[in-house]
């Protein structure tokens, strides 16, 4: 956990809802994260996040996959600097509680928590 190397712009968060994260310290990562759900004393896989950012648009449009869907993903190896805001989507099929979100591709990773809150299901 390194939450002092990235700051998001909201939690708790909704599914579906970008969030932006910047870096403090301008810190090089790339564009893979993944949401781990916590689970007791563990973190469990359940997500992979494809940022974009000013410098790096990739799909144009930040993207995430279900870590039962991971076969055959990967990300672009790009390497990003800079205090962003790098975007991400949070899934919309994922359940309220709360996570842990991770840079993927960088040694060491980054991470810091996250909480998912339920929609918001009225209607005005």
């Amino acid at each position: 956990m390194r939450p002092e190397l990235l700051v998001v712009s909201a939690s708790p968060v909704t599914p579906g809802q970008t969030v932006h994260v910047r870096f403090p310290e301008g810190t090089e990562r790339g564009i893979g994260w993944v949401l781990e759900e916590q689970d007791g004393e563990t973190w469990q896989v359940r997500y992979y996040l494809s940022a974009t950012n000013a410098g790096y648009a990739g799909s144009r449009s930040p993207t995430w996959w279900s870590a039962d869907d991971a076969e055959n993903k990967a990300w672009p190896a790009v390497a990003i600097a800079g205090p962003g805001p790098d975007n991400l989507t949070i899934p919309d099929s994922i359940r309220p509680g709360p996570y842990r979100l991770c840079t993927v591709n960088d040694l060491p990773n980054i991470c810091t928590t996250l909480d998912i809150a339920e929609q918001d299901q009225s209607v005005s």
